[in-house]
């Protein structure tokens, strides 16, 4: 049996299969050129998928990367950060700089 995760797939690939990718190529950090994860774990890049529904507009930000979950019938929106962090207690962090 399909789950609805599966049939999102389906049609997201049929829809869009020129913004598929992976999440090495979706965390790419623009000022420097540098992969923020290594992982090619299939995705679709959602920032293409915008400007293909927005006609390039730039007026709706969206996070970086749409992957299928099947195993556990979730949807995973990504979004990486390049931050530095300026200090940390307790694992917990009080103050990030996003880049």
């Amino acid at each position: 049996m399909i789950n609805n995760i599966s049939k999102l797939k389906d049609i997201y690939l049929d829809k869009f299969l020129s913004c598929k990718s992976n999440f090495r190529d979706c965390s790419i950090n623009k000022n420097n050129h540098t992969n923020l994860v290594n992982s090619i774990k299939d995705c679709i890049n959602f920032d293409l998928v915008k400007n293909i529904v927005f006609f390039g507009r730039d007026v709706v930000h969206s996070t970086d990367s749409l992957s299928f979950d099947e195993v556990n019938n979730e949807l995973l929106f990504i979004e990486f950060k390049d931050s530095r962090y300026k200090s940390c207690k307790n694992n917990v962090v009080e103050k990030g700089e996003d880049k």
